[in-house]
C-alpha cells in the first residue's frame, strides 16, 4: 500500500512541475506522505473516537456547567466589532480568490476559522452545546493563525490590499476570542486534556487526510502539505512531525 501511495504521489509531482525538479525540492520524503498518508488518518480517528467517549462519560458535568452558565444578554461593542472584520476580511478573501480563479485557498483552516468564529457569536443561544464546544475546540487549534504570521507566504499578492488583508484576517483570528471571553457570554470549559485531543483529533483529520487528499486530487498544494514555500523549512519540520 505504501508504494502505489508514494507512486501516487510521483505522479502527481511530475504533473506540477512536468519534470524532476519537484522530486528533488519536495520536503520531506515521498514516503514520509505516504506513511502519513496511511497511518494518520487511522491514528487520528481512533483518537477522536477515545476522547469523544472520555466527553460522553462526563457529559454531566458539563451538562451542569451549561445549565448553571447565565450569560449576558446584550452583544458586546468588542463583539460586534470581531464580527464585522470577520465578515469583512472573509469576503474580501473571497473576492480576490475568486477574481484569480482559487477559490478552493478558502478551505484552509485559517479561513475555516474565520468562519467558525462567525457561527459562534452568530448563534442565538449562547447555552447551546454548538457554540460552546465550537468555541472551546477553536481554543486548542488557534496556533494555525499565529504560525500564519510569524511564517508568511506572500508571493502570490499581486492585487490591492491582498497583504493587508492577510495580516487582517490572522489578527483577528487571534484577537477575537479574546473578545469573546471577556464578554462573558461564551462558556470556557475547564481545561481537559480530553477536550484538547478532541480538538487536536479533528484539527489532524481536516488536514490529513481531507485538505491533502484533496490538494493531491485537484493538483493544487493546499496547506503546504506537499511541498513548503521557500526560505527555511524548520517550522514546517515541526508542524509535519
Amino acid at each position: 500500500m505504501i508504494s502505489t501511495i508514494v507512486s501516487v504521489l510521483e505522479t502527481w509531482a511530475l504533473r506540477q512541475k512536468g519534470d524532476e525538479v519537484l522530486l528533488a525540492t519536495w520536503y520531506p520524503d515521498l514516503k514520509y506522505h505516504a506513511v502519513e498518508l496511511t497511518f494518520i488518518p487511522v491514528l487520528m480517528f481512533m483518537l477522536l473516537i477515545y476522547s469523544a467517549w472520555k466527553l460522553v462519560r462526563s457529559k454531566t458535568s458539563y451538562e451542569s456547567l451549561l445549565l448553571a452558565f447565565d450569560p449576558p444578554k446584550e452583544t458586546s461593542l468588542e463583539e460586534k466589532i470581531s464580527l464585522g472584520i470577520l465578515i469583512g476580511s472573509w469576503t474580501m478573501t473571497f473576492v480576490q480568490r475568486w477574481i484569480k480563479s482559487d477559490l478552493l485557498h478558502l478551505l484552509l483552516p485559517c479561513f475555516m476559522s474565520q468562519i467558525l468564529l462567525i457561527i459562534v457569536i452568530l448563534y442565538p443561544n449562547k447555552r447551546s452545546v454548538i457554540p460552546t464546544m465550537l468555541f472551546n475546540i477553536y481554543l486548542y487549534t488557534q496556533w494555525g493563525g499565529l504560525a500564519a504570521l510569524l511564517f508568511p507566504d506572500l508571493r502570490d499578492h499581486i492585487l490591492p490590499g491582498e497583504t493587508i488583508n492577510f495580516v487582517i484576517e490572522h489578527l483577528i483570528i487571534l484577537i477575537a476570542p479574546l473578545f469573546l471571553i471577556k464578554s462573558g457570554r461564551y462558556l470556557i470549559l475547564p481545561s481537559s486534556r480530553d477536550v484538547y485531543m478532541f480538538s487536536f483529533a479533528i484539527y489532524i483529520m481536516y488536514n490529513c487526510p481531507f485538505v491533502q487528499c484533496l490538494g493531491l486530487f485537484l493538483d493544487i498544494n493546499l496547506n503546504y502539505l506537499q511541498v513548503p514555500p521557500p526560505g527555511n523549512s524548520f517550522f514546517f519540520n515541526l508542524f509535519l512531525l
